[in-house]
C-alpha cells in the first residue's frame, strides 16, 4: 500500500511541475498570465518568482519584481505588484490587434509568441520579460 501511495505521490509532483513550468522561449507576462488563468491568483507574486527562478534571473526580492515596474523602469508605490494579478490591474495589458480591435491575448495551447511553439528561441528557459502582445497600460493605472 504504501508503494502505491508514493508512486502516486511521485505522479502527482511530476504532473505539477509539468503543468506549472516555464515554456522554453515563454516571457515572464505571458507566463504569469498562463497560471493566473489555470491556478488563479492566491494573493503573492509566486508565479512571478517562479519565472525568474526558472529563467535563473536574480532571487532577490527587488530583481523579481523589477520587470513589473513598467517600461520606463521606475519603481514607486504603484510600481511594485501586490500580487500576480496586480500586473495586469496596473502594469501592463495586451496590444489591441488592428483587424479585429480586439486584445491580443496569448493564445491557451500556445502561449507566449516568443515561445517554441511558435518558433522562439530553442532551448531558452524565458525568452524575456515580455513579448510583443504586452504594451503598458492605457488607462494610467
Amino acid at each position: 500500500m504504501t508503494a502505491h501511495v508514493e508512486q502516486l505521490e511521485g505522479e502527482l509532483a511530476r504532473l505539477a511541475q509539468e503543468l506549472t513550468a516555464v515554456r522554453p522561449g515563454e516571457c515572464a507576462l505571458c507566463y504569469v498570465q498562463r497560471m493566473l488563468t489555470t491556478f488563479d491568483c492566491d494573493g503573492t507574486s509566486r508565479w512571478g518568482r517562479r519565472w525568474a527562478v526558472e529563467v535563473g534571473a536574480a532571487a532577490s526580492a527587488g530583481a523579481e519584481v523589477s520587470w513589473a515596474a513598467g517600461p520606463s523602469g521606475h519603481r514607486d508605490a504603484r510600481s511594485v505588484p501586490g500580487c500576480d494579478c496586480d500586473l495586469f490591474w496596473s502594469r501592463w495589458e495586451p496590444v489591441v490587434e488592428a483587424p479585429t480591435g480586439r486584445p491580443a491575448w496569448p493564445d491557451p495551447e500556445l502561449g507566449c509568441p516568443e515561445s517554441d511553439a511558435h518558433g522562439g528561441v530553442p532551448g531558452a528557459a524565458g525568452a524575456g520579460l515580455r513579448c510583443r502582445i504586452w504594451q503598458p497600460r492605457r488607462d494610467g493605472a
